[in-house]
């Protein structure tokens, strides 16, 4: 959040606009051009930049490009994003992706946009090399329970999580609960299975008002969690709760604030029934009676204690379009009101139908949460020694994993043995029966296994048609040919 949270001191001001993400290829040793994407360059024809794989930023009033810097785009008024999907890739090719953070410009002050720096280091915070590749044989990918359980407290913002590393998973279970309320609330995360904290006093969540997009703010251990908090008490949903034969066509509005009211957080419940006097008040002593009786079960679950309402043109019967009020937390209070409106034909609520409406209610310290999760999990029934591959298949030499070395006539050869199972052995022979090299694979998620086309005695191999044995501990085993062209 740091790019998000900086400050302007020309401007006096957060000027954080948006993100760039960058994408270049280089060898397998991780040394390689930087070349960004498609060239940007000037009349004269200076470069200036490059084009990015992708591009979010704020939805706000600056979009377009800079007046100062007509070459930078400014964005489009997208909203910020956190992942992007790249499908244009080819197995075994090393990508390098670096992001970048940038500003709006200040007009007042002639200043163009600012752009932080692209890496050329993996080792860089905004920086990532990546290979694409295949799981072993047999790897069931790690997975979460897709219902978050509410275990306790009557929050109605939102949790959610998923799963960005898979491999990570470790199983546990993972109990979320929070310090505070409102707007000093924090997060904190304790891994029950291995009974530690994962996180404490966290403070990385959002509150729908001043949000763009839902982010998932908080990682750890292969996962990703997204806090919504509410900010504010309104109303949050209606619906018919119970319905003892034919649902009522009656229309009951959202509730909402009364004048001068206490607005308190709840879950309200209309029981139909009921047809008592709802308002004990001097000066209306024949006050209506409406056919039902409201609870808060947020503070009243066993519905013990039906709320006192006050109905507006209290000396006449309950027709359709009266106001109805909510007195609390006392009889001087109005918290919340609703009308119910209907028409001659409209079916109403029978004795024992009941209606909630639900208002929106912060986190607090009663409220947590339960997130499930499963390891990855490796089913040796499944391994099919026939799918393993050799890629390339014929080895051409300048093939697209080859690129210059740290030297201009030095180059990076690999070829990659593929679809491999968890641990196994590879032996590589000459078609005349030469032992070449071999090979040892072991890892629960990666499937492929990299040679460098040199032998035992590290020598280049010639070109020619080879023989290459892959047995596994289990004593399976399967002979299959590749070939080197020179």
């Amino acid at each position: 959040n740091s790019s998000e949270k900086s400050f302007e001191v020309i401007s006096r001001e957060h000027d954080f606009q948006g993100y760039k993400l960058y994408k270049t290829i280089v060898d397998l040793d991780g040394v390689g051009e930087t070349d960004w994407g498609d060239e940007i360059y000037s009349y004269d024809g200076d470069l200036l930049g490059y084009k990015p794989l992708c591009q979010y930023d704020l939805i706000d009033s600056w979009e377009g490009y800079d007046p100062f810097d007509p070459w930078f785009n400014l964005g489009d008024n997208s909203g910020l994003v956190y992942e992007y999907i790249d499908d244009d890739v080819i197995d075994g090719v090393r990508y390098r992706y670096t992001i970048t953070a940038y500003d709006h410009p200040i007009l007042e002050a002639g200043q163009s946009v600012l752009e932080s720096s692209r890496g050329t280091n993996p080792n860089l915070v905004q920086t990532i090399d990546i290979i694409p590749g295949l799981q072993a044989q047999g790897y069931n990918e790690g997975m979460i329970d897709s219902t978050i359980e509410h275990v306790s407290g009557t929050g109605t913002g939102y949790v959610g999580v998923k799963a960005h590393d898979p491999m990570q998973l470790s199983g546990d279970n993972y109990e979320i609960s929070f310090n505070g309320a409102a707007d000093s609330l924090s997060i904190n995360i304790y891994n029950q299975t291995q009974e530690l904290w994962v996180l404490t006093e966290n403070k990385d969540y959002f509150n729908e008002s001043t949000m763009v997009d839902p982010r998932y703010s908080v990682q750890f251990d292969g996962l990703s969690l997204e806090l919504i908090n509410h900010d504010k008490i309104e109303f949050l949903d209606r619906t018919w709760l119970n319905v003892v034969e034919d649902t009522s066509t009656y229309y009951f509005t959202p509730i909402f604030q009364a004048p001068d009211s206490l607005l308190i957080p709840g879950d309200y419940l209309i029981v139909f029934g009921d047809s008592t006097k709802k308002i004990v008040h001097s000066n209306y002593p024949n006050a209506k009676s409406v056919p039902f009786q409201i609870f808060n079960l947020t503070v009243d679950p066993q519905k013990n204690n039906p709320l006192v309402l006050y109905v507006r043109n209290p000396n006449l019967s309950w027709t359709s379009g009266d106001y109805i009020y909510i007195l609390e937390p006392d009889l001087l209070h109005r918290s919340w009101q609703f009308t119910a409106s209907w028409m001659s034909g409209d079916i109403p609520p029978l004795a024992g139908d009941e209606y909630l409406y639900r208002s929106k209610k912060f986190f607090t310290e009663q409220d947590i949460f339960l997130i499930k999760s499963q390891a990855y999990t490796i089913d040796t029934d499944s391994y099919d020694l026939n799918k393993i591959k050799t890629v390339p298949n014929p080895y051409i030499v300048s093939n697209i994993t080859e690129h210059a070395g740290t030297r201009a006539d030095q180059f990076i050869q690999n070829m990659r043995f593929t679809h491999l199972p968890p641990k196994c052995r590879i032996r590589i022979y000459t078609i005349r029966g030469d032992h070449v090299a071999t090979l040892h694979h072991e890892s629960n998620t990666i499937g492929n296994k990299t040679w460098n086309l040199q032998s035992k005695e590290r020598l280049k191999i010639s070109y020619g048609v080879y023989v290459y044995i892959v047995d596994t501990p289990e004593g399976d085993s399967i002979i299959k040919k590749f070939a080197v062209v020179h």
